[in-house]
């Protein structure tokens, strides 16, 4: 789960079934707005979710979807990794997908580093992450940079 810094919106990855949604939060009420599947090559909206989609587990042939997230005041950010759960060796994710907090995609970038955990350093404007590439170590993706790349390759 992501919560964008002013605690007014949420946005929330289910790793097991490739959904994702985001809502509003006001008076100590929540309200998701939007949901929808994702997958790499497709993203659409889901009509009428299912209630007990939260449930559904996962076969070793299933991939791995949202393994952590973090909120930024313009974007919810997630690591994504599309691996198959039977891949043992690589359990953490290897993109950062940013979202608007309305729910629109903005941007999918892969990552070298296989990445578990986020968090976000507003002061410097960059996403930190726990990396197991093989040994654990501290990663850094500065977002002012990443949102400067991908301005200029569409251009």
């Amino acid at each position: 789960i992501a919560i964008s810094p002013d605690k007014s919106m949420f946005a929330y990855g289910v790793s097991y079934a490739s959904i994702y949604g985001f809502g509003t939060i006001c008076n100590r009420k929540i309200e998701v707005n939007t949901s929808f599947e994702y997958s790499p090559m497709k993203i659409g909206e889901i009509s009428d979710l299912p209630n007990d989609v939260l449930r559904l587990v996962p076969d070793h042939e299933s991939e791995k979807n949202a393994i952590s997230a973090v909120g930024t005041d313009e974007y919810a950010v997630f690591v994504y990794s599309g691996r198959k759960y039977n891949d043992t060796k690589n359990f953490g994710g290897t993109n950062l997908l940013l979202y608007k907090w309305d729910g629109t995609p903005y941007l999918r970038m892969e990552i070298e580093d296989n990445v578990t955990s986020i968090c976000y350093d507003k002061d410097r404007n960059v996403i930190a992450g726990i990396s197991y590439s093989p040994e654990a170590q501290l990663v850094e993706y500065n977002l002012n940079e990443i949102l400067l790349k991908n301005q200029e390759n569409h251009n």
